[in-house]
């Protein structure tokens, strides 16, 4: 399932791109454009990080991150060795054993069902760091490319435009001009690209939205013993049959020996951002666990809160109109709730399309117009299934509303039947299951396999049965 994405040899056939923000996204962004274009340039409006450390434009950066087998495939093949130089500085490789998931019928190796016993070291990693770590070691490879520059403390007030089409940005602040012949809009959930449409008089895109409202605060503590807890991490599951209030909770071992304590809940029900409120909040998680490790530990600084309203997923595939020279990537074409680890892989996968795109436009000889209309159903594609699984578990909720994905109906019908062919011991049926929930694989693959004519044949056996 591991796609090509080998570096573009051919010669740079495009002049200058503005990458706006330099999260996750924008530095996978820039990694893509850099085989095409002369010069790439990262607009940050925070300042230069001298290290690993937190940085502002991050809202979730002091909560858990993992790069998920999907994140680390592409990672790997657009910055080779990034494993190694992410070893080196310290992420946890977890063994099949060293991460579990409390759920109501017990410890599991498994979140969304339950799995009791471990699972073979398949060679599916899960890189286990801070988000300062993560983002420290791709910007350091990304930003050693001899065509890739960032500048810092440069935040973008507005696009150049000539007659509807983008042809760079505006500085703010100082008002200086900069000429990009593509501007990517990978600003996170808010972005600018719905502004700008409406700037330039064109249409917004329909938008999907998942009420899912979840909030969780997150405290970094140092263990009184490192033997205390020798694996890597677990999450608690809200257990409602226990009589406590759906609330769900995380342990993780970082880089540096510390922890990190994490204790979520929805709809109201959010963590205090106070570490004393905190300590209570924990009291009422199902699994006794989680709290007898946190009181033999210390606090390392403030809490840090977070709260997620909504996903929302706009359908740029679907507009007939749009700004030459703007692409929207990252969470700003789509983001979910973020609980479920998918986020930063959504980005990789979102980058991979870009780059297929662009190197079908290059083959064919053409220039950058219209490349919206080209990547836009290419992402659309590629943020399918981290957009169905995530709704999936969020409508598993009964408070939760908005807009479940039906056109996906009989392509999630053919998932689960794979999934039961897989608990039947299926080893290929297995082998896709993982595929496709470690986003190492898109839903499009899955429904152009052999897979959904089996599902037809079984459910036309199983009418005829009865």
């Amino acid at each position: 399932s591991r796609l090509n994405v080998g570096k573009c040899d051919m010669a740079k056939p495009f002049k200058h791109a503005a990458v706006l923000g330099s999260g996750m996204a924008g530095l996978v962004s820039a990694r893509v454009l850099a085989d095409f274009f002369d010069k790439v340039t990262v607009f940050e409006k925070d300042p230069q990080p001298d290290g690993p450390g937190f940085r502002p434009g991050i809202p979730q950066g002091r909560h858990f991150h993992a790069l998920i087998p999907g994140g680390l495939d592409i990672m790997s093949d657009l910055l080779p060795g990034i494993k190694d130089e992410l070893r080196a500085a310290g992420s946890i490789l977890p063994r099949g054993d060293q991460f579990y998931t409390y759920l109501p019928e017990g410890k599991s190796y498994a979140q969304g069902r339950y799995v009791p016993n471990p699972p073979p070291d398949d060679g599916n990693p899960m890189y286990v760091q801070t988000r300062g770590l993560l983002e420290h070691c791709i910007r350091t490879r990304v930003m050693a490319l001899p065509n890739v520059d960032a500048r810092y403390n440069c935040p973008v007030k507005d696009l150049l435009s000539d007659d509807g089409n983008v042809t760079g940005i505006v500085v703010d602040g100082t008002g200086e001009e900069v000429h990009a012949d593509l501007v990517v809009d990978a600003l996170g959930k808010a972005g600018r690209t719905l502004h700008w449409l409406d700037k330039l008089g064109f249409e917004r895109p329909r938008e999907d939205v998942v009420n899912c409202d979840f909030a969780y605060t997150s405290v970094f503590m140092k263990p009184d013993s490192a033997d205390l807890f020798t694996d890597v991490g677990f999450f608690v599951a809200p257990n409602v049959e226990a009589g406590c209030p759906p609330r769900g909770a995380a342990l993780v071992r970082m880089e540096d020996g510390s922890w990190l304590a994490l204790v979520g809940g929805r709809y109201g029900d959010y963590p205090p951002r106070d570490f004393e409120g905190f300590m209570a909040y924990a009291e009422t998680i199902s699994e006794p666990v989680f709290l007898e490790l946190i009181k033999q530990a210390t606090p390392v600084g403030e809490p840090a809160h977070f709260r997620f309203p909504k996903g929302i997923r706009r359908r740029f595939d679907e507009l007939s109109q749009f700004p030459e020279g703007l692409l929207p990537v990252g969470d700003s074409v789509c983001h979910f709730n973020p609980t479920y680890g998918q986020g930063m892989t959504s980005a990789c996968r979102q980058a991979i399309g870009l780059q297929r795109t662009l190197q079908s436009t290059v083959a064919e000889g053409s220039d950058l117009t219209g490349i919206w209309q080209k990547v836009m159903p290419v992402s659309y594609q590629e943020t399918r299934a981290p957009w169905l699984f995530a709704t999936m578990a969020d409508f598993a909720h009964p408070q939760c509303t908005g807009d479940f994905p039906v056109e996906e109906t009989e392509t999630l019908a053919v998932y689960q039947y794979v999934m039961e062919q897989a608990m039947k011991g299926d080893r290929e049926a297995g082998g896709i299951a993982r595929s496709l929930a470690t986003l190492q694989m898109p839903l499009e693959e899955l429904d152009n396999s052999e897979w959904p004519a089996r599902f037809a044949q079984s459910k036309a056996e199983e009418e005829a049965d009865a």
